[in-house]
């Protein structure tokens, strides 16, 4: 137990900072949903708001890997000594974006009268500001992605939190005083956007200091990003497949009762996620590890199974209260309550799988990319194959992520195995 309790490199500290921080977004997207949800009366606006969106949800999937990429590359300069190279790197990576943001945007507006009628939108002015959404969007991820890599957690929090924060209380005047429509909560979101990431960028300006340098290059960059974007791909196939499965092969009041309970068991298994964003900066390496890379990957797996298990079982033992709190259903029927439970001890070891896959990013290492690829593919063929009812895709996700899990520590083991012989 003293290994774990001991904390001079900060990991515990940092990861119940960032996991206290979550809460302020966490609390903020509620009152937004509730704003949004009782606000727009006409049912329409609201299925023109969630509609798009929806568009940014899937905009958003593959900037996780830029953020990775970033935070990577950040941490490596810290432990370079070139630190005054970063917010010059920074500056360098978000001019290459600049492009594709203008480029979503030009769309939006050239395109916009074209994607209403396809959605059947009454305007075509909410197209034009996801567009503007999901330009800004792009700039978020290099934001965060380098005040972790330096370990600036506070501004880092700050940074992408103050969008939640700000999107609500923007939405709430314009939709309260301007205009309640989608356009309302757009305006709201974009605004959030915006100053997110003046404050994420002002903060890693501060903490950087003033630079001299020259806008650095960042050899290898690309190439990361796009394999990491790969195994990230991967591993949000495994967490988010068994909705889409269940959805295909069952009627809407099965697939509805079993996407609340999937919500409930994601919740639980991304809990302890800021584990994992605490523990990238201090592990990072060009390829290699050494023995204090090696007991900190086994403090954050004790800290992560510790929180999953806690939280898990308190889920398993009083099912209603999740159920409850989120869906006002205070007394489920035995056999949501029994899906509860299946579903979150089927889908927990995918938290452990999302710390190494963190873990192996930072060390610039890609071979469990041949663990999660499969994975995926084996998902996906036993929900095809066995689908008689909920319970056997719930099986074929146990069966899975257990063999994910196994499959990824063991390529680990072997791979630093052989490193040791080469030396």
């Amino acid at each position: 137990m003293k290994p774990l309790l001991h904390d001079r490199d900060g990991l515990i500290r940092h990861s119940f900072l960032l996991l206290a921080a979550n809460y302020v977004p966490s609390v903020a997207n509620m009152l937004f949903q509730m704003l949004v949800g009782r606000t727009l009366a006409d049912k329409a606006e609201y299925g023109a708001l969630a509609t798009m969106l929806g568009i940014a949800v899937i905009a958003s999937i593959p900037l996780e890997a830029l953020r990775v990429a970033v935070a990577h590359f950040s941490a490596i300069m810290v432990q370079e000594g070139r630190r005054e190279e970063i917010w010059g790197a920074v500056r360098r990576i978000s001019l290459r974006f600049l492009a594709p943001a203008a480029l979503f945007a030009a769309c939006a507006l050239a395109f916009a009268g074209q994607v209403a009628a396809f959605f059947n939108l009454s305007s075509s002015l909410p197209v034009v500001l996801i567009g503007f959404v999901v330009a800004g969007s792009l700039f978020i991820p290099i934001m965060a992605g380098a005040l972790q890599g330096i370990q600036a957690f506070v501004w880092m929090s700050i940074g992408i939190h103050s969008f939640a924060v700000i999107r609500l209380l923007a939405g709430a005047v314009i939709m309260c005083f301007l205009s309640a429509t989608a356009v309302g909560g757009l305006a709201g979101h974009l605004l959030g956007i915006v100053f997110a990431i003046a404050i994420g960028f002002g903060g890693l300006r501060r903490v950087l200091g003033p630079s001299n340098r020259c806008a650095a290059r960042v050899p290898g960059f690309r190439l990361y990003l796009i394999r990491s974007l790969f195994m990230l791909v991967f591993f949000a196939f495994l967490m988010n497949a068994d909705i889409l499965i269940i959805k295909h092969y069952f009627a809407g009041e099965m697939a509805g009762g079993y996407a609340r309970v999937a919500t409930i068991a994601r919740i639980i298994v991304f809990m302890p996620m800021p584990v994992a964003l605490a523990l990238f900066p201090k592990v990072v390496s060009e390829g290699g590890s050494d023995p204090g890379n090696s007991s900190l990957l086994f403090k954050a797996m004790a800290l992560t199974a510790l929180i999953i298990a806690a939280v898990g079982a308190g889920c398993c033992v009083a099912p209603q209260i999740p159920l409850g709190i989120l869906f006002k259903d205070w007394a489920p029927a035995p056999e949501t309550a029994l899906m509860l439970r299946q579903v979150t001890c089927a889908m927990s070891p995918l938290g452990l799988v999302y710390l190494l896959v963190n873990y192996e990013l930072a060390q610039k290492r890609f071979a469990t990319a041949w663990v999660l690829g499969p994975c995926a593919a084996m998902y996906l063929l036993g929900g095809f194959l066995w689908h008689a009812q909920p319970g056997h895709v719930i099986a074929v996700l146990a069966g899975v992520s257990v063999s994910c899990l196994a499959g990824m520590a063991g390529v680990m083991a072997l791979m630093r195995r052989r490193r040791a012989c080469w030396r």
